[in-house]
């Protein structure tokens, strides 16, 4: 049924977990797995309207963030292939991480994607929003959210109420 999952990952635990997910479902289905890892882009720092950067600031940055896409990356995939399990990567600048892994989708021909929420509640989706709720309406293909059991909310009219 899947022939190419989608996992962004962003070094979390939870994002591990979710990684692991996919990696059983990929094997259940035959599938190859698309880790991918969005970072921010270099944002120099301003005193009064004055930009403090050099040369060597940006690249010192682009380095770093180079290299922790790679450990991250490297992570992931050595549980793909402790499994079996054929693996792609793909790093991606961009400040909304949403937009990024949505065209992930399309340039790497994904047919599911499995992401880790957080589970924030709803005055934390307020102030810091959700990759995964504004992932969901810009999708193209379904979207498997992975959720910890430590998420989950009791049942109402529970005598924990």
């Amino acid at each position: 049924m899947f022939q190419r999952i989608l996992v962004p990952v962003d070094g979390s635990e939870l994002s591990t977990r979710a990684a692991k997910t996919a990696i059983a479902l990929a094997k259940e289905q035959g599938a190859t797995v698309v880790f991918l890892h969005v970072t921010m882009p270099y944002v120099p720092q301003y005193a009064g309207e004055v930009p403090m950067i050099d040369s060597t600031s940006e690249k010192l940055y682009e380095q770093r963030m180079a290299e922790h896409s790679k450990d991250i990356l490297d992570t992931v995939e050595r549980v793909a292939l402790a499994e079996g399990i054929q693996s792609e990567r793909a790093i991606e600048i961009n400040t909304h991480p949403d937009e990024a892994i949505a065209a992930t989708v399309l340039v790497h021909r994904c047919d599911l994607v499995v992401i880790a929420t957080h589970g924030r509640g709803a005055v934390a989706r307020f102030f810091m929003s959700s990759v995964t709720t504004r992932l969901l309406p810009r999708c193209s293909v379904p979207v498997l959210v992975y959720r910890d059991e430590s998420m989950v909310a009791p049942a109402i009219g529970t005598e924990d109420d």
